[in-house]
């Protein structure tokens, strides 16, 4: 059974994608669909001593119905800089930065205009590290965008999937017969409970936010081992007749 996980390109992403993309053999980046302004296609939540806190790549202006794909980076500001700066004010002291900033620092010395590509650089080297082995593709090499259920089922049939992999959300959108009479199953995945050490305990624990929160915090290796536990545990749900 081949499995496909589809889902917009999204700027560090926060752990519970790669939770569910442990189960599929093939991601694709939904990156043909339209640019939502004020999202996690541009920014992410991080811990800072006074709660959470947004981290921004600023983006070129454009018209409300742009796609992602067309997004360009405004680097007419040191954006790339600010982030370090606010990791290591935020993260310094925590027992995985070293190793984890060199993560980041690997991707921001690259020269990047468009957003779609970071974002989808980002969440394939955290794949890479998390020893993930799934393919990639992006949606605006597959297809035009339509309808959202029929642009997802369309996906599924042009990469000959017969399982498709997503979160209880889907529900409310997928056109679950047509998957049916299409020969491909919908897995639900409920979320990996996931609650780590993390900086500035006081605060007590703050979840959603970015995979980097808890890759600073904990480290890969540990990750990984809850990672293996939630999958042995998890009952996949795909009975929708």
């Amino acid at each position: 059974m081949s499995s496909l996980m589809i889902h917009q390109p999204e700027f560090m992403p926060w752990t519970n994608l790669f939770t569910k993309m442990s189960f599929c053999d093939h991601y694709v980046f939904l990156d043909n669909v339209q640019y939502v302004r004020r999202s996690y296609q541009n920014r992410n939540k991080f811990k800072y001593s006074d709660g959470s806190k947004w981290i921004t790549v600023p983006v070129q202006k454009t018209s409300r119905d742009e796609l992602i794909c067309n997004i360009e980076i405004d680097n007419s500001t040191d954006w790339r800089g600010g982030h370090k700066s606010f990791f290591e004010m935020a993260y310094g002291k925590a027992n995985y930065y070293d190793s984890i900033i060199k993560v980041i620092d690997n991707i921001y010395d690259k020269d990047w205009t468009s957003l779609s590509d970071l974002n989808c650089f980002f969440t394939q080297q955290i794949a890479g590290y998390l020893k993930l082995n799934n393919s990639f593709s992006n949606a605006s090499k597959i297809g035009e965008a339509i309808e959202k259920s029929e642009n997802i089922l369309n996906i599924c049939k042009e990469m000959n999937a017969d399982n498709y992999i997503c979160g209880y959300g889907s529900k409310q959108y997928l056109d679950e017969k047509s998957f049916k009479q299409n020969g491909i199953n919908i897995t639900y995945l409920e979320p990996m409970l996931i609650k780590h050490n993390q900086q500035f305990p006081q605060l007590g624990f703050i979840e959603g936010l970015s995979i980097f929160d808890y890759l600073f915090n904990n480290g890969i290796d540990e990750f990984l081992l809850k990672l293996d536990t939630y999958k042995k545990t998890i009952i996949l749900d795909h009975d929708y007749s």
